[in-house]
């Protein structure tokens, strides 16, 4: 299963980087978040391919109306451009995005970065990989455990204001990287420690994704409150911001937090 998904991934990545070098229509869903041409033909193109390759299971993506009456059995969440700013401004920050959870459980994950040649994938129970210029090596958390020593993925500036900035402003890091949720991958690579969602918009598809790979690298995901992420639930927004962590500064990180805020 994993192998097609990668194959699928990487055919849907050839038709995203024509869009990067070439000409594409943006548009607003909700008044303020920007698609593309790029966005909508990628969706398409990985619905077709996953209802053909997995007939009977369900789809859940950020392009789509959301038709789903239950989240049990074999449900595919997509997120087939993450990083849209970034890619319509020349960024190499952006990726395809592809998880499974079955009965509500994470259990698989691929994201391509096609512009940095990079694949990131994770199957529950059998570890994190990455293939970066076609060389495949295992990916693991770091163990730093003193948050003084700690490096905060932060939202990349863009002028808005959004709920949890404060409280992360208080916190002391060592260092701060402005790259947005795709930084997550730097916490599986032992490059950061941590990344904490500044707003309370976060969806499946800007979860499921990160979850597995970020478990089977040894970190942790939960929401601000230290509970797990319940996939099975009926809404696909989650009622709190999101940590995820290298796992060995969590609990004191969500404590920080919490008097904060």
């Amino acid at each position: 299963m994993l192998e097609k998904v990668i194959q699928i991934a990487e055919e849907a990545a050839h038709i995203l980087m024509q869009y990067y070098q070439g000409p594409y229509e943006t548009s607003y869903k909700w008044g303020i978040e920007i698609v593309t041409t790029a966005d909508i033909e990628v969706n398409n193109f990985l619905h077709k391919k996953f209802q053909e390759a997995f007939p009977g299971d369900q789809i859940l993506s950020e392009e789509t109306p959301n038709t789903l009456h239950s989240y049990r059995g074999n449900v595919w969440i997509i997120d087939p451009l993450d990083g849209t700013k970034n890619f319509t401004e020349k960024s190499q920050y952006f990726s395809i995005n592809i998880g499974l959870c079955v009965d509500g459980l994470p259990v698989l994950w691929v994201i391509i970065s096609p512009a940095r040649d990079e694949i990131y994938y994770a199957e529950k129970g059998k570890g994190a990989f990455r293939r970066k210029n076609g060389i495949v090596e295992s990916i693991h958390v770091s163990d730093i455990a003193n948050t003084a020593d700690w490096r905060l993925i932060t939202n990349i500036p863009d002028g808005k204001e959004r709920k949890f900035d404060t409280v992360i402003a208080g916190l002391h890091v060592r260092e701060r990287i402005p790259r947005g949720s795709w930084g997550i991958l730097l916490i599986t690579a032992g490059e950061a420690e941590a990344y904490i969602h500044a707003s309370y918009n976060l969806k499946k598809w800007d979860t499921c994704w990160p979850q597995v790979v970020i478990e089977e690298a040894g970190g942790r995901v939960t929401d601000i409150a230290w509970n797990p992420l319940d996939y099975t639930q009926q809404s696909d927004r989650w009622e709190n911001s999101v940590i995820v962590s290298n796992d060995k500064i969590h609990n004191e990180l969500v404590r920080e937090i919490q008097k904060l805020s």
